[in-house]
């Protein structure tokens, strides 16, 4: 760190320092100017304190990618960049003055935003003091961090444009990876509703950090409002610690070690917008495959998405000239998607959809079914509690869910069912487990019987109810009864 050059920083910047400065604790400060006379002292003050830890956080976040760019804007000019750099200390000395200065803006800011409030909070009994400095320190680390990451992608570019494009594209990524699983394994695995991708939104640093801020504050909070089973935080500690790991390669190459004469140049650089545009891409393309799959999706969707290929990578060259090897690439990737969605489908969604499920273990099993037509609307509803030992009812619900299953990979139109007649069905089986959440659509030839219902009824429990559109009233009905009005 260069003491010099600190001073420079500070005394060059001093005026947006003290606006910013002002503005973040104004708002810091208003959630304490807030209360309202019929409020409790003790839920206002617990209220107040997790605002006020939330908007600091948020703000401190946003500075870390604010700082990044206006601090090293300079690298992507001709100019100030061979300014900067003729400077006399290291490159080195440089990065680390820099990242100083903003790192102590970031997290100074919510420092002393927070430090009042929690003073007061402690006072008052209302907040734990070490969980409080346990949350400063997690605030410090996701500063360091999301600061140090800001900076690498920034400058992968190679002009004040593109890092902003860059920075927007990188951090944007695990929310699309969240959405292209979401939407491939509704489309291609049966049963399954969606993944768990917690993991994936811990790839967020964003997310990470801020997570791991508001699980520590609420865990210093006497009166714990907040904590309804929280995450483990040890978790999102390695994580930032891996993304500070990734930071420091990614400065060092495109910082300490960079050419100078890049400046103003296409961002050529292997992370820049050739690999952003390809996973992008890519993502869209699995999308999009896995719903033609489904018969979900038009082909014209695809000649959209390769315009905005075209046009993407007119954007990133400056210039509108396509060339064979841009369809060459989007080829290749149409491939791609499609080859890995159809092994998905053939592999009866890369085997996830017949894996066992444990019944016996189940949080909840519920088998729903609904009849109805211009006059009445008849629901069933049965929940089930299964042991190991029950397996006459285990096997007629795992025939239920193979028939399911079945009918969803022959892509079974709704026309086949028996829709044609007066009365319109919907059937449904849901399984809650520990590791996962199924549903299983039935059509009415697979759907449970008056008999398979009167054994699952020594199970569980069973509810009937007719609700009558001409009298306007709700009537509990029997098995026999909903035979009669259904004609299962």
């Amino acid at each position: 760190m260069n003491k010099s050059y600190f001073r420079f920083l500070m005394r060059y910047h001093r005026v947006p320092l003290i606006f910013f400065f002002v503005f973040y604790m104004t708002i810091a400060m208003s959630f304490f100017m807030m209360r309202s006379s019929y409020q409790d002292i003790g839920y206002w003050l617990n209220t107040a304190l997790s605002d006020t830890v939330n908007v600091c956080m948020i703000m401190s976040i946003l500075l870390s990618f604010g700082i990044p760019v206006y601090l090293f804007s300079w690298m992507h000019k001709k100019r100030s960049c061979d300014v900067y750099g003729a400077l006399p200390f290291t490159r080195k000395e440089e990065l680390v003055t820099s990242l100083v200065a903003g790192f102590l803006v970031c997290f100074g800011y919510f420092l002393l935003g927070t430090i009042i409030p929690a003073i007061i909070g402690a006072v008052r009994g209302e907040l734990y003091l070490s969980g409080y400095l346990l949350t400063v320190a997690a605030m410090a680390l996701g500063s360091a961090v999301l600061l140090m990451i800001n900076t690498g992608i920034y400058l992968i570019a190679n002009n004040a444009l593109d890092g902003v494009v860059m920075l927007g594209a990188y951090h944007f990524l695990p929310a699309m990876v969240m959405i292209t699983v979401g939407n491939v394994f509704s489309n291609i695995v049966a049963g399954i509703n969606s993944p768990d991708m917690t993991v994936i939104s811990w790839l967020s640093p964003v997310y990470a950090a801020g997570s791991l801020v508001t699980d520590t504050f609420s865990k210093a909070l006497r009166a714990n409002l907040n904590i309804i089973g929280l995450d483990p935080l040890w978790p999102r500690v390695l994580i930032l610690i891996g993304v500070l790991v990734l930071s420091i390669v990614l400065l060092k190459a495109n910082f300490v070690e960079r050419r100078l004469e890049r400046a103003e140049q296409l961002s050529d650089n292997a992370l820049a917008y050739p690999l952003v545009i390809r996973i992008y891409t890519a993502l869209c393309l699995l999308i999009l495959a896995s719903g033609m799959f489904r018969d979900r999706v038009e082909f014209v969707m695809f000649i959209l998405i390769f315009a905005a290929f075209l046009v993407s990578q007119f954007v990133y060259r400056r210039t509108i000239r396509p060339n064979w090897k841009m369809i060459v690439q989007f080829l290749i990737l149409v491939a791609g998607a499609f080859a890995i969605i159809a092994i998905g489908w053939w592999t009866k969604g890369f085997s996830l959809a017949e894996r066992p499920v444990d019944y016996a273990h189940a949080q909840s099993i519920q088998y729903m079914a609904k009849n109805y037509d211009d006059e009445a609307t008849v629901d069933l509803t049965l929940d089930l509690k299964l042991s190991a030992k029950d397996t006459e009812a285990i096997n007629l619900l795992e025939q239920a869910r193979k028939n399911s299953i079945d009918a969803f990979y022959r892509r079974k139109p709704d026309s086949e069912d028996s829709l044609s007649n007066w009365r319109s069905y919907c059937y449904m089986l849901s399984i809650e487990t520990s590791g996962a959440s199924y549903t299983y659509p039935l059509y009415s030839s697979n759907a449970f019987s008056v008999d398979d219902l009167k054994l699952l009824q020594k199970y569980g429990t069973l509810t009937i109810q007719k609700y009558s559109y001409v009298e306007g009233d709700d009537q509990d009905l029997t098995l026999e009864q909903y035979r009669q009005e259904t004609g299962n």
